[in-house]
């Protein structure tokens, strides 16, 4: 979440919340509705501005709020996918997370974002066959090896918190 101290509440005219980050990597916008809102997510995408945000993700959410435009944020927490790069020793096979599945406002499946893997194709059936559910919050993705495959690294990483395991899954 954004530091309720941090400077950009005071910039849009808003009280601190505490929420999570918007993943900017799918939306649907209504043009006509949020005109205002996407122009200041153009003048937010600057150097200055980019010191105050989390990113350009939040170009969104604090436009969202500066012009008091109204925006629903999927209450269903991203999944991690990903594809079998090993076996322990003890016979447990090794994950790596590469995409994130989002969910619509139902919490059914929508999409797959690529976040990790931009120029490489696994075989088909290799791309998304794990998934890390993370229903118990809190947990947090942890960089982990990178897994190598044509040549390419993969980077990788793990949902970490109370309750979470891969499980084998065709989207």
């Amino acid at each position: 979440t954004t530091s309720s101290h941090n400077p950009i509440w005071d910039v849009v005219g808003a009280a601190p919340v505490a929420e999570w980050e918007q993943e900017s990597g799918q939306l649907l916008i209504n043009k006509e509705k949020a005109w205002t809102a996407l122009n200041l997510c153009v003048l937010f995408n600057n150097e200055f501005y980019m010191r105050l945000l989390n990113g350009d993700k939040d170009t969104f959410r604090f436009a969202w709020k500066a012009s008091r435009t109204p925006y629903h944020m999927i209450k269903t927490w991203p999944s991690a996918v990903g594809s079998r790069r090993g076996m322990t020793a003890q016979g447990t096979d090794v994950i790596c997370a590469h995409t994130m599945l989002q969910h619509d406002p139902r919490g059914r499946p929508l999409f797959v974002h690529h976040n990790q893997m931009k120029d490489l194709t696994l075989p088909v059936g290799e791309n998304f066959k794990y998934i890390q559910d993370q229903t118990r919050m809190p947990c947090r993705a942890v960089p982990k090896a990178a897994f190598e495959y044509s040549n390419k690294a993969i980077p990788c990483f793990e949902l970490e918190g109370p309750g979470l395991s891969f499980f084998d899954d065709k989207l």
